[in-house]
């Protein structure tokens, strides 16, 4: 990932460090400095990281190392999310589908495949 100007990316809430969010990362529930409002763009000056920032807001050295390894554009561009699941950087049903499948793997199977016998329309075996 790259960061642009960091000003539309929550600082704790966005997924911006390894597809997750700060608080999962930290397991935050409420510390003395938490905003909860913060944008990323508060912790780069000058284009680069506030590291001194930083340390006053995380204790934990490596989530600061993995901050600092983002690259900040130099250009003045907005931030865009994008589907890291996709070579294009879109949704797509398929990449959902497969993650899913990836994230059942080991579980036990589905117990409702009885829907897909129902002798009824599709659309209600899918809303059911």
């Amino acid at each position: 990932m790259e960061c642009g100007d960091g000003n539309d990316i929550s600082f704790y809430y966005d997924n911006w460090i390894e597809n997750r969010c700060l608080l999962d990362l930290l397991k935050l529930e409420y510390q003395e400095n938490f905003n909860p409002g913060m944008k990323v763009c508060e912790f780069i000056q000058d284009k680069q990281w506030n590291v001194h920032k930083l340390s006053q807001h995380i204790s934990n050295q490596d989530i600061i190392h993995k901050i600092i390894g983002i690259p900040i554009l130099v250009t003045e561009i907005k931030e865009s999310f994008c589907w890291r699941l996709s070579n294009t950087g879109s949704f797509t049903t398929k990449s959902a589908t497969w993650l899913a499948h990836e994230h059942m793997k080991g579980r036990q199977p589905w117990p409702f495949k009885w829907i897909w016998r129902i002798d009824t329309m599709s659309k209600v075996k899918i809303f059911l």
